[in-house]
Parts: structure tokens; sequence; C-alpha cells
């Protein structure tokens, strides 16, 4: 993530640039330190994971999406774009349900725009390894709170998300998980608790990588599905029809696919339930 800077002949224009440079390397600073103060939800907390082979370098928005998942050698694993603000976003995020009345609440994509029916975000916490953030619904009803972790043996990003009914009724809930997939000629495909994305080692000397999206340990929602999308027409998905256009077998040598992980149960009131996820890269 930065600014690509062009390279001037003149001392003047050379000083210039370089004066440049350090203005935005110092609001970048900036930015890590108050996550509050920035004007759009982009790249805030930067991480790296893994231990002795490649690691999986990623970005948290202030809002709780990826901004950028890649790994250690350049592959990029999540879509991306650039948002109203100019600046690169990722295709990732959360969306979430209510059942009755229906509701849906999403924030799909890091860009202002990507954010419909949720509350300003709050950082609870934030270290070397993490960062944990709040967000309420624009009508109080939910608060979503998610914790990143860099896992500091393999590539991989670990996801806690824990959703609390503000309420006094219980309250059914849909929780989902999605990632539009970096383009190229690409497989995908999904199992109950996993979905993939990868770009296969043919001939044998070539070199594959990919994305897997996994549930970790045991939920406390009683339903939970992965899916896979064809192109961008069935995601990010509704969150009140998260299987809505999802493939019902592997997709080969495609473009921009996605792949989620969705959640249901009941919420009783005031009470919370949590799932773990992980983002784990594959090589």
């Amino acid at each position: 993530m930065g600014m690509k800077i062009m390279k001037r002949s003149d001392k003047t224009g050379t000083s210039m640039f370089r004066n440049m440079a350090l203005i935005g390397a110092f609001l970048v600073l900036v930015g890590c330190a108050l996550p509050g103060s920035a004007t759009e939800p982009d790249c805030i907390f930067t991480f790296a994971s893994g231990g002795g082979g490649p690691n999986l370098q990623f970005c948290v928005s202030s809002n709780g999406t990826l901004v950028n998942l890649e790994m250690s050698n350049g592959w990029e694993l999540i879509e991306q774009y650039v948002g109203n603000g100019g600046l690169e976003e990722g295709a990732e995020g959360y969306g979430l349900c209510n059942e009755s009345p229906p509701q849906a609440y999403s924030n799909f994509e890091n860009d202002t725009n990507g954010s419909t029916n949720w509350g300003t975000s709050t950082v609870l916490s934030h270290s070397a390894t993490a960062v944990k953030i709040a967000r309420t619904t624009s009508d109080g009803v939910w608060t979503l709170t998610q914790t990143f972790t860099a896992d500091t043996t393999t590539p991989a990003v670990k996801l806690a998300m824990v959703l609390k009914n503000n309420t006094k009724v219980d309250r059914v809930a849909y929780l989902t998980r999605w990632v539009g997939v970096n383009a190229g000629n690409w497989n995908y495909s999904s199992t109950h608790d996993r979905a993939f994305a990868w770009n296969q080692s043919i001939p044998v000397d070539r070199l594959g990588f990919g994305l897997m999206l996994q549930n970790e340990g045991m939920p406390q929602f009683g339903f939970m599905n992965t899916y896979v999308w064809y192109e961008f027409g069935g995601g990010p998905p509704n969150p009140c029809n998260f299987a809505g256009g999802a493939v019902d077998m592997p997709l080969v040598n495609t473009a921009y696919g996605s792949m989620a992980i969705a959640y249901v149960d009941t919420v009783a009131a005031k009470k919370s339930k949590t799932v773990t996820l992980e983002y784990n890269g594959m090589y």
C-alpha cells in the first residue's frame, strides 16, 4: 500500500518529492497510532504472520475488514479496487441479518459506501500481533466485536467474531464472512467448514498458491456452511439470503470468484455467540 513517486532529474524536484515521501510516511504512522482520525477506512493496521516459510501480510481497516492479504513473495490473494477516496481497497467483509423483522447489515468492502446500517467502529485494543474492533448496528440491536490475530507459526489470519444481542428478546441471526479472491485463472471449491481458491501447480514446475477460508473449532451457532460464487454476479451476498446464487459444483479456471462462510442461530436476549475463522495462505 503506498504512493508511487516519479523520479525527477533536477535537484529541486528530487528534494520536493523526497519531502512529500517523508510527509506521507509520517501520515501513515499517525494513522496507525490514531485510527479514529482516518478519513477513509482503508489500511490502518498492518501485520505479518508465519514461521520460517513464506509469511502472510495483511492489513485491517478501522471497520474490521481486510484491505489487503498477500504472501511475502507478492502473491495478492484478495481482489483489489480503487475506492471513492482514490485509495486501494479490498473485497472482503461481513454481513448480518436479523431474521424477524427482516433487517440486513453489511460491510463487504472497505470503502465508506460499502457499509450499510452500521454505526461507527471503535478500536478496543491494538498490539503488534492483534487488533480488536467493536461495531454496533445503526438501530442498536446488535454489536459485532472482531479480533484479528496474526498466527506466528503459519501464514494465517485468525479472526474471532462475537455477536451480541443488545435487546430484551431472543433473535435469530445470520452471520456471514465473505471474500472476493484475486483475479486469475483459479479453481474454487468448498466443503462443510471451509472454502478454498487455488492456482494449481501444473505443469509440475509451476509454483501454485491459493487462499482458504475455514471455520476453527466448534461454532456456537447451530448452522454453518461455506459457499462459492462464479464471478461477482453472486457476491457479495445478501446477508438475509447468504446462499443466493452460489454454485453447486467446483469452478475451474475462473477469474474473479468469491467465497463465504455463514452461521445461523438464535441469540438469546442480552447474550452473545462466538465463531472463530481463519484465512490460510496456501503455497
